[in-house]
């Protein structure tokens, strides 16, 4: 159970030190900028995870980027923010909301056929009764 709060924190954490108004000055990023570095070590303490990055973006820039841990434990690889990770299962979330905000949009239609939008997805052999969908 602690893992969820300790995200929550990060996140929480991570806009709450934003909402101060600009300009941030140094000393104030260097401190909310060191609050970030103990909480994701902390975390990584916490939970057992590897590694975890950390990307603040402010008034349409990252400003802060960071990475905690091993990218490779066996090697003892450091992560860094460059570190790419599988993303395995939870892209379908990325997936579900670009679609969705692609509908709110008008760019999709969520009852079109899904080869409306990749043509060379195939085609079910057998027939159906079901009402076309994108997302299914």
């Amino acid at each position: 159970m602690r893992f969820p709060a300790r995200r929550f924190s990060l996140a929480f954490l991570c806009c709450a030190s934003l909402a101060a108004p600009a300009p941030i000055y140094a000393q104030a990023a260097t401190d909310w900028q060191a609050r970030v570095d103990s909480l994701a070590e902390a975390t990584l303490e916490a939970t057992g995870l590897p590694s975890i990055q950390v990307a603040v973006g402010f008034q349409g820039a990252v400003v802060f980027a960071g990475a905690y841990g091993f990218a490779d434990l066996e090697h003892e690889v450091p992560a860094t923010p460059q570190t790419r990770y599988r993303t395995a299962t939870i892209s379908k979330w990325f997936t579900g909301t670009a679609v969705m905000q692609l509908h709110e949009k008008g760019q999709l239609a969520l009852d079109a056929p899904i080869q409306t939008y990749c043509p060379h997805y195939p085609e079910k052999p057998w027939p159906s009764s079901m009402k076309p969908m994108t997302l299914g």
